[in-house]
């Protein structure tokens, strides 16, 4: 047996496994990622920052929005209808899912007509002495409102520090975060949306 019917004779018997070694390397804006105290610090700061500007406009927000008297009547007596409901259920031994669904079904359109009253984004909004017709969706969720944070912390050199670190990496640092204030003003049901709060605990009935 030659040298190359010997090797033939033990090769392409078992596949072979293989380690493929790769490394993540950061580069350009990846690199700015919170990995010392500066970054976190800063953070921090700019979130407080932030939060208090949305603090700030959902208190100015709500204080302006109005439940007409009889969609809160329409809820009460499909309430009351639900509770007659259940009553009778007990009593009679009776059947209702064929009726509870269809009352669910009105006490969720009723929901939803409150929901939709909470429109951040009509809401005109009055920021050191300007008048925004749309702050929610060009200047709270936008990297606008750096802009406006310069303005009011104009004489304060640490804040301003701070803010100007995030010119030109906003969206890598706070792209998440934004998402999730955006969630806040979301009017379609979702848990964490103020108007489905509003609905479902502090209009529960």
């Amino acid at each position: 047996m030659n040298n190359e019917s010997f090797t033939n004779y033990f090769t392409n018997i078992a596949t072979s496994k293989k380690t493929l070694k790769f490394e993540l390397v950061q580069c350009n804006d990846t690199k700015y990622t919170p990995e010392n105290n500066k970054d976190i610090e800063y953070y921090q700061e700019m979130k407080k920052m932030i939060d208090s500007e949305h603090e700030s406009f959902i208190e100015y927000s709500l204080s302006r929005f109005l439940i007409p008297v009889e969609l809160l009547n329409k809820k009460y007596n499909a309430y009351l209808e639900y509770s007659k409901l259940k009553q009778k259920a007990k009593s009679e031994s009776n059947n209702i899912s064929v009726e509870r669904n269809k009352l669910q079904e009105k006490i969720n359109e009723i929901n939803k007509d409150i929901r939709n009253l909470f429109d951040f984004s009509n809401i005109v909004y009055e920021y050191e002495g300007k008048k925004y017709a749309n702050f929610l969706n060009e200047i709270l969720l936008k990297k606008n409102i750096l802009k406006l944070l310069n303005q009011k912390y104009i004489d304060d050199k640490s804040k301003l520090d701070v803010i100007s670190y995030y010119e030109k990496t906003f969206t890598i640092y706070w792209g998440k975060y934004t998402m999730n204030r955006k969630n806040y003003y979301n009017k379609n049901g979702k848990d964490t949306g103020i108007p489905n709060r509003i609905v479902n605990e502090n209009l529960d009935l």
